[in-house]
């Protein structure tokens, strides 16, 4: 994996629901650059190709073109195994799914109206 693609993984797990331009701006890279890691993370690379399922980008529901980032169960087992590659005691909670995050800020939001 290169290594603008591991900086990917680990900001999407420092910063769940971080969004394509902010990673971008973290990362120091153009945009287009972000959305391309993000999706050869994903579960389909931007070629058609099998990604490697680790991140998924979600349409943020209150603003239909950012696309909000969060990790895979698969992306979380694989973070989780590279930090204890390091920091054998190494922990983090997964949390909820990207699409559980949605649908608890669609509910959220339906209640308001």
């Amino acid at each position: 994996m290169p290594f603008q693609q591991v900086q990917t993984l680990l900001l999407v797990s420092m910063y769940p629901g971080i969004t394509l331009s902010e990673l971008a701006d973290r990362l120091e890279i153009a945009q287009s650059s972000a959305s391309r890691n993000v999706a050869a993370l994903g579960k389909v690379h931007r070629l058609q190709k099998e990604g490697l399922d680790f991140v998924e980008a979600i349409e943020d529901p209150s603003e239909r073109r950012r696309k909000i980032c969060f990790l895979t169960e698969r992306g979380h087992r694989e973070v989780l195994g590279l930090m204890r590659m390091l920091y054998p005691d190494f922990n983090f909670d997964a949390g909820p799914t990207a699409k559980e995050r949605i649908d608890n800020v669609m509910s959220s939001l339906r209640k308001r109206r």
